[in-house]
């Protein structure tokens, strides 16, 4: 039986919502280790991050960034362009350089670990101890098993949520997307981002993302399980799209592909000493996909209760966290839910895609520049769904007289 550590944190996952839990919790003078089964910080599924961050917030190297400040959208028939101030940051060179930031302020950063026991307190209580062994259980490196305890574990193990999962958090539906990209040379635009809609992506959308002036990401993603198989081959067909063409080679350098978490906002993010952030908190904002903007800025607010827990040595603070990310995010992220499923059932319709992108294109509503970056107010969407919808019946009706309707 091994000895038991103790610590002020353990945080399950060393993501960006793990890493910069780690890194602000042991600016607070918390004791603080982060695990994670993966080989090193930028060992990654896929490599890009399109994101509306504050670069100087968190100190990001302009090396690991591509700037941003077009976006165009295209459909079936239409397109349009947008202006914006954006960036695509590198994922791995992202998360070492948190890695680093979390080890310079104190927190131990363990990788290539192997989960191997969870005990828990009654329900109320959450987690007692983990247990787990480093190298890998079985393998040539794996080395003695380790028994943590703290006053306040994290779980930011993204899709496997473990530790929330052992506990019964959360309790609503949990969707997944399913996404497939390659690494390819880029021709043209190195400040253009492209996002393309319509039935050819199956129920979802699909991108291009420059990584520099010279190589680029182009993917696509859906939400509809029965295309999760289906990825690869609709990206390898984006490759005959025009636009495809004169943006980026057919000359694929790496491939990669990743699941993410999504759905409903969740209301519980907090039980007994357990918090859950990021990923397997539903972070990842439903609209645009976007996760390290809100995760890293949600992992600041839980490293914020966590100090407030230790230091006052009662674990009801933690619900602090819950109540500041409801507050923030909450019911923009129930407008973007609604969004979602909006875009999700429409999505293989092309002629209501076109008119959708036509309408947008040439509206000079901000809101719009804001639904891109992922700040939907449910105002906002409320009226918008009472302006248009009176319209979706005799547009229906006319696109199913032409014999073209997809409904």
């Amino acid at each position: 039986m091994p000895d038991t550590e103790t610590y002020d944190i353990v945080v399950l996952g060393c993501g960006p919502a793990g890493l910069t839990l780690a890194w602000k919790a042991a600016e607070k003078g918390l004791s603080v280790l982060a695990i994670d089964k993966k080989k090193n910080p930028g060992d990654v599924n896929y490599t890009t991050l399109g994101s509306f961050m504050n670069l100087e917030r968190w100190q990001v190297p302009k090396a690991i960034t591509q700037p941003i400040d077009s976006c165009y959208f295209g459909s079936a028939n239409e397109t349009g362009r947008f202006a914006c101030d954006a960036h695509v940051i590198g994922r791995a060179g992202l998360l070492d350089f948190i890695d680093r930031n979390a080890r310079k302020s104190g927190a131990q950063t363990n990788y290539g670990v192997t989960l191997d026991g969870i005990e828990t307190n009654d329900a109320a209580a959450g987690i007692k101890s983990i247990t787990f062994a480093e190298g890998g259980r079985g393998s040539e490196n794996s080395k003695a098993e380790r028994t943590v305890t703290a006053k306040v574990f994290a779980d930011c193990s993204g899709v496997s949520c473990s530790l929330g999962n052992r506990l019964g958090i959360i309790r609503q539906k949990v969707e997944l997307a399913v996404g497939a990209e390659y690494t390819v040379p880029l021709k043209s635009e190195p400040g253009t981002i492209d996002l393309y809609v319509g039935s050819r992506f199956l129920g979802g959308y699909g991108w291009i993302a420059p990584l520099n002036n010279s190589t680029a990401i182009i993917g696509c993603g859906t939400l509809q399980q029965k295309m999760y198989g289906s990825q690869k081959k609709v990206l390898d067909g984006m490759f005959g799209m025009a636009r495809v063409a004169e943006r980026v080679e057919n000359r694929p350098i790496a491939y990669h592909s990743a699941t993410l978490r999504t759905g409903r906002p969740l209301r519980t993010i907090v039980k007994g000493n357990l918090i859950i952030v990021g990923d397997s908190a539903l972070q990842v904002n439903p609209v645009v996909g976007e996760g390290v903007r809100f995760v890293m800025d949600s992992a600041e607010m839980a490293a914020e209760a966590a100090s407030a827990a230790v230091k006052k040595g009662v674990s009801a603070e933690l619900k602090g966290y819950e109540a500041a990310w409801k507050r923030k995010y909450y019911r923009s992220y129930l407008a973007c839910y609604f969004l979602q499923r909006l875009a999700n059932r429409f999505s293989g319709n092309d002629r209501l895609l076109d008119y959708a992108l036509k309408k947008i294109s040439r509206s000079t509503d901000p809101g719009w520049r804001n639904a891109l970056a992922g700040d939907v107010s449910l105002g906002w969407l409320a009226k918008k769904v009472a302006l248009n919808l009176p319209l979706m019946p005799l547009l229906l009706a006319k696109m199913a007289l032409s014999g073209k309707a997809k409904v």
